[in-house]
Order: C-alpha cells, then structure tokens, then sequence
C-alpha cells in the first residue's frame, strides 16, 4: 500500500495528463462556494485547478498549492502554481477563501491530517471561510482505490463522521460544520471551517 507521499505524488505525477481532463463543473457546494468568492482563493491540492476560471475573471488571484509538478502544468498560466507539500504550505498571507477539494483523504497519517488543517487555520483570515471535502465510503480506514479505470490505484483514507470531528478539534478548530453531499454517484463529506 501506497503509505509515503513520495509514492502518492509519483501517482499523481503519473496520471496526470489523464485526470486532467476529468473534472469540468464543480459539485453544487463547491459551486456554492466559489460563486460567493469575492478576493484571492487559496486552492490546496488544487491539480489543474479546472474549477476557478470565474474567479480570474472577477480580477482576483487564484494561488494553486499542490504536490504533483505534473497537475500543476496544467492550470493556466495566470494561475500562482506553487509545488508543495499540503502539510508545509510555504506562504506567509492569509486567504479570505481556502479550498481543499479531495485532499485530507489522501493524506497517510493522522499527523499529516492534523498539520494540514492547521495550516488551513494558519492561512485563513479572521473573517474567512475554508471548504474541505472528503469521499465518504461505508468502509473506513485504508484503502486503495482504482478510480476511473486509471492504470495506476490510488491511496485513500476513509473517514467517519467522528474522526474528522477529532482531528478538528486536534487542529484546535472550533468552528466548523460537517454533512454529507453527492456529487454523481460519489457521496462526500463537505466540512465547512469559518475562522
């Protein structure tokens, strides 16, 4: 099992010309959330990054954080790339408006989850909003999942309810609402952090 972010970024790195094609209209609450954007989007694990056209357009800064050199190719030049590690995020600003989407599950270690939301408390202003989202499956714990016919399976950490509501309060994130949103055939757990 893939359990290094080293390996997981390879994986990444390797399926990224496919998956970048794969995403095209956000999800309603992700939608939801991007419409009311008003100022510079922080995006973690942003991959290409598909979603926030709109937001360049309104004359805002779209900075797009991800591990995989090779996702981030594929966001737009007017896009801020930076390469990096979810859990060292190495901007010293804060963002109005954080997305995280489909990150924290592919996150290997409890220690991992726990630094990346604190860097998503770090990173948000005092005002600010923040949207996570997570797959949810009835199965929980590890798992590797080989996600839309792709050669390469993927690492997966599925959460209840309950343990995303401890690593939370581990982050000393007080603030915060966690419910469950289909998107397709995917159920996802949409964890909503107002600073």
């Amino acid at each position: 099992m893939l359990r290094t972010k080293e390996e997981i970024k390879k994986t990444w790195d390797k399926i990224a010309k496919e998956y970048g094609g794969y995403r095209r209209k956000p999800w309603p609450p992700i939608k939801e959330f991007l419409d009311k954007v008003d100022a510079d989007l922080l995006d973690i694990g942003s991959a290409n990054c598909c979603y926030c056209s709109d937001i360049l357009k309104q004359g805002h800064k779209i900075y797009a954080v991800d591990i995989s050199a090779e996702m981030l190719k594929l966001a737009t030049k007017e896009i801020i790339k930076i390469k990096a590690d979810a859990t060292k995020i190495p901007i010293k600003r804060k963002f109005k408006y954080i997305l995280a989407k489909a990150l924290i599950h592919h996150l290997p270690t409890e220690k991992d989850r726990i630094v990346f939301l604190k860097e998503i408390k770090r990173l948000l202003t005092n005002d600010g909003e923040a949207l996570i989202t997570a797959w949810y499956s009835k199965e929980k714990g590890d798992k590797m999942v080989n996600w839309g016919g792709y050669k390469h399976s993927r690492y997966y950490h599925f959460f209840s309810k309950k343990e995303l509501e401890d690593l939370l309060e581990k982050a000393n994130i007080k603030n915060f609402s966690i419910t469950k949103s289909k998107a397709s055939i995917k159920i996802n757990y949409i964890i909503k952090i107002k600073n």
